[in-house]
């Protein structure tokens, strides 16, 4: 999917239907619209765990516009919201909800070695 941004304003990230609401014939096959332009990807960095990446304003670069990326430190409390939300995710994939997690959090006799 092509990522573009608004020129004069810098509105990014913009897609095609930004685009369309504007110029409504326009197609992704056409020469864009005046004060359009598309931006190149680039990868996002590397993060740590503690750390996510987003997508910054574009730099135009040898007559173009390339993504730039910003990294952002995640608080011991956004970290630990983020892996309680990936649990959950991870658990609701296999069928349990809370009252399951509950049940078995509760139950020690569950995690006991069989004689």
């Amino acid at each position: 999917m092509s990522v573009f941004i608004k020129i004069g304003t810098n509105e990014f990230p913009r897609y095609i239907g930004d685009v369309q609401l504007e110029h409504p014939d326009y197609t992704e096959h056409d020469v864009l619209p005046e004060g359009w332009a598309k931006v190149v990807e680039t990868v996002p960095p590397h993060v740590e765990e503690n750390q996510y990446a987003t997508m910054d304003t574009p730099v135009f670069v040898d007559g173009e516009y390339v993504m730039q990326w910003k990294v952002v430190i995640l608080t011991d409390d956004e970290v630990l919201q983020a892996k309680i939300n990936a649990l959950k995710y991870k658990l609701a994939s296999v069928g349990l909800d809370l009252a399951d997690v509950q049940f078995i959090a509760s139950n020690e006799v569950l995690f006991q070695s069989p004689n």
